[in-house]
């Protein structure tokens, strides 16, 4: 993660348009490193996710589940359910991260772990050119990016999705409820676009939270936006 919650990748997406706060680049190596920690927060908010994603997975219905992970990071979220899931076998993920050293990690363990249905894309997953092809996916993966974005790319990014997703599909996402707390806005813009909240979770002695919602009322004639989301955040301390 991303989280998943990682997500170097679009950060670093068209960084000519983007105005920075620093110059400095996170070292996201060292960043990972916090998930090695039991109760680091950024470790129980994957906790938290890997839950989800294991709900999301065992209720999907009988077939292929088509699963995407935007700034997907080295994929320890997703990967780390695939790895005793039942479900394995039936999912057909697409890892889209932008950062080389996460992307080889990824691949690495999809080659340990032997999930054939298990793709990277190297690209910038917040671009209509590297999502457009994919339509009716079961569960999209957004963890990570919500607290590194703006406010008006996280209602883009949460239209982008409701056009992704097959009806009944579900998508997990991340943020941080640090002052001024966007969380209640964007569980009311993911009901405005045609989801409804299946979990809220607040992470305990954090800010982190992970949410899930599930699309109940698809609009065939939307398209998708040239531009989803760019990184503005940094992504500090696991908070996005």
């Amino acid at each position: 993660m991303t989280p998943t919650g990682r997500d170097v990748a679009c950060k670093h997406a068209h960084i000519e348009d983007v105005t920075r706060s620093s110059t400095a680049r996170t070292d996201w190596g060292k960043w990972h490193r916090a998930y090695d920690d039991p109760v680091s927060s950024l470790s129980r908010r994957l906790d938290a996710v890997r839950r989800l994603i294991g709900d999301c997975l065992a209720a999907a219905p009988e077939g292929e589940i088509n699963v995407v992970s935007l700034c997907a990071g080295d994929g320890r979220d997703l990967l780390g359910v695939l790895e005793h899931h039942p479900r394995r076998p039936d999912v057909r993920a697409q890892l889209i991260e932008l950062e080389e050293s996460l992307v080889d990690e990824g691949r690495r363990r999809i080659d340990q772990l032997e999930l054939e249905g298990v793709t990277f894309l190297k690209a910038d997953a917040g671009s209509r050119a590297t999502l457009g092809t994919l339509r009716d996916v079961q569960l999209v993966l957004a963890c990570g990016i919500f607290g590194n974005v703006a406010e008006g790319d996280i209602r883009t990014t949460i239209y982008g999705l409701s056009v992704l997703l097959a009806e009944g599909g579900s998508m997990i996402w991340t943020r941080h409820r640090l002052a001024p707390d966007l969380t209640p806005s964007i569980r009311a813009w993911f009901v405005a676009e045609g989801f409804e909240e299946t979990a809220f979770l607040a992470i305990a002695d954090s800010s982190a939270s992970v949410g899930s919602h599930r699309l109940v009322v698809k609009d065939p004639t939307r398209a998708l936006p040239r531009r989803l989301f760019t990184f503005i955040g940094d992504g500090a301390d696991g908070l996005c």
